[in-house]
């Protein structure tokens, strides 16, 4: 069993500092191939896709916080991503690829912390690596 304080996102090797909560979600398209005569729908595999998101504690002043992604967002750049736990063992998969900022949202209640949600989508193959 996994506890999800071990889970994170890293941004280049570097862990995006504030993290609350993440996830990671990987879905493949169908294709519809029944027929007229079909009795049943029949169904290929298209194409594939991966998200991201994860909630984070703000702090302006950390580099390694929410606000390393801003960057890629304003200026349209890609990023490299990964979606593992802090400390690898022998068997604990990970997945990275590319990726390309898709929204950070920033909340400031009153009387809590200030929280940001941010949500990244794939562009193209994600890896899937299994640590030896």
């Amino acid at each position: 069993m996994e506890l999800g304080k071990d889970l994170l996102i890293k941004k280049d090797g570097t862990e995006i500092a504030g993290s609350q909560s993440c996830s990671f979600s990987l879905e493949r398209d169908s294709i519809d191939v029944s027929t007229k005569d079909s009795e049943a729908e029949f169904k290929e595999y298209g194409k594939y896709r991966a998200t991201i998101s994860s909630e984070h504690l703000v702090d302006f002043t950390d580099p390694e916080g929410v606000f390393s992604l801003d960057d890629a967002l304003l200026e349209g750049t890609k990023v490299t991503a990964s979606w593992m736990k802090k400390s690898e063992a022998t068997g604990d998969i990970s997945y990275s690829g590319s990726w390309i900022v898709t929204t950070i949202n920033l909340s400031a209640d009153d009387n809590s912390a200030a929280t940001a949600s941010i949500s990244l989508e794939s562009d193209g193959p994600i890896t899937r690596t299994v640590a030896a």
